[in-house]
C-alpha cells in the first residue's frame, strides 16, 4: 500500500537541504567544510544575542549542526558520498517512499560489498572495537571524483523503482 502520510522530515527539509544539499556537499564543505564551521560561529555568537526567537532555537541550531559534521567526520568518505548520490538522484527524480525504499535496498547491497563496510563494522562492534577506521578513500572531496562513484551513479540510475522487492 502506497504511503499517504507526511514524511516527519518534511518540516525540516530547508535546513537539511543547506547541510546536505547538492552545492554544500560537491564541494567538500561537509563535516570539516568552512561553510559548517561559519554557520556553528554564528550560532555561537547568535545564541548570546537577540538574532534568535528563543536561546532555546540557537542551541537546536548549534547542537545540529554540531552533530551532523562530528557524525560525518567520523563516517566513511566513500559511504556519505554514496548516500549523497543517491540523495541527488532522488531529489532529482521525485521518487515516493516505496521507490526510495527499492533504491536503499539495491544501495545496502552495493555497501556491504564495500571495503569500507567490513573496515567499519570491524572498528565498531569487530575485534578493533574502538579503534579508528583506516577508510580506503581519504576524504569526501576525493570519494565524490571517484571511479567508484560513477559506478554508485550508474547502479542508482539502474535500480527499478517500481520494482517489486523480491525482484530486486
Amino acid at each position: 500500500t502506497p504511503c499517504t502520510t507526511r514524511s516527519v522530515l518534511e518540516p525540516l527539509r530547508s535546513q537539511l537541504d543547506a547541510c546536505f544539499g547538492t552545492d554544500v556537499v560537491r564541494k567538500g564543505l561537509v563535516a570539516t567544510s568552512e561553510q559548517a564551521k561559519a554557520r556553528m560561529e554564528q550560532a555561537r555568537v547568535l545564541r548570546e544575542s537577540c538574532g534568535w526567537r528563543t536561546r532555546e532555537q540557537a542551541d537546536e541550531e548549534f547542537q545540529f549542526l554540531e552533530e551532523v559534521t562530528g557524525a560525518l567526520a567520523k563516517a566513511s568518505p566513500d559511504a556519505v558520498a554514496t548516500t549523497f548520490v543517491a540523495m541527488e538522484f532522488a531529489r532529482k527524480a521525485k521518487v515516493t517512499p516505496e521507490q526510495a525504499r527499492n533504491l536503499e535496498y539495491v544501495l545496502q547491497r552495493s555497501f556491504c560489498a564495500a571495503p569500507d563496510f567490513a573496515e567499519g563494522v570491524e572498528c565498531a562492534v569487530g575485534a578493533r572495537k574502538g579503534q579508528t577506521p583506516a577508510w580506503n578513500v581519504p576524504s569526501l572531496e576525493v570519494a565524490l571524483s571517484s571511479p567508484r562513484m560513477r559506478e554508485v551513479e550508474k547502479l542508482v540510475k539502474s535500480v527499478d523503482l517500481d520494482a517489486d522487492m523480491a525482484q530486486l
